[in-house]
């Protein structure tokens, strides 16, 4: 990887040679997005329970590759880039505003997540994945993450 794109932000993409880097993350894009959604029209599209639920999961995990990565938590901007690219591979649609409070809920999640279970080394985090970058939800330690993100999300 070069410097430059180094720089560019965090890369998520869990690979074979590259382990724990999130693609597509730029610290630049922190507009947000409206595409689905418009301020003169309510939008009736929205995340299923479940849809939510995973994503505040795969939110919670970027998080705890980030910390592991860079001893840092994902920025404001990082955590919404993540989300676009969660939506993008599931086909999912919702507005703006919903993405950006799962993004919150994942940020106040993962320190909670990361205490529970000690999912702070790269070759730990690397184990929740399948097929690249997906979450294995036959592991049952990915399972507990997605019920605590179940849980709070109903407590909203």
């Amino acid at each position: 990887m070069t410097e430059s794109a180094r720089k560019s932000g965090i890369r998520v993409w869990i690979g074979p040679d590259a382990p724990l880097t999130l693609i597509g993350i730029s610290e630049n894009r922190l507009d947000a997005d409206h595409s689905c959604a418009s301020a003169k029209m309510p939008n009736p599209l929205s995340l299923d329970d479940e849809a939510r639920a995973e994503m505040l999961c795969y939110l919670v995990v970027g998080e705890l590759v980030s910390m592991a990565r860079t001893q840092d938590w994902l920025n404001t901007g990082h955590l919404v880039e993540l989300s676009r690219i969660w939506m993008n591979a599931n086909g999912a649609i919702c507005d703006w505003q919903e993405r950006i409070g799962i993004a919150r809920m994942a940020a106040d999640l993962a320190p909670d997540i990361l205490a529970a279970f000690g999912l702070d080394t790269e070759k730990a985090l690397t184990a929740l994945f399948a097929d690249g970058w997906r979450l294995d939800y036959r592991l049952p330690v990915v399972c507990q993450i997605h019920d605590r993100c179940v849980a709070r999300l109903h407590r909203v």
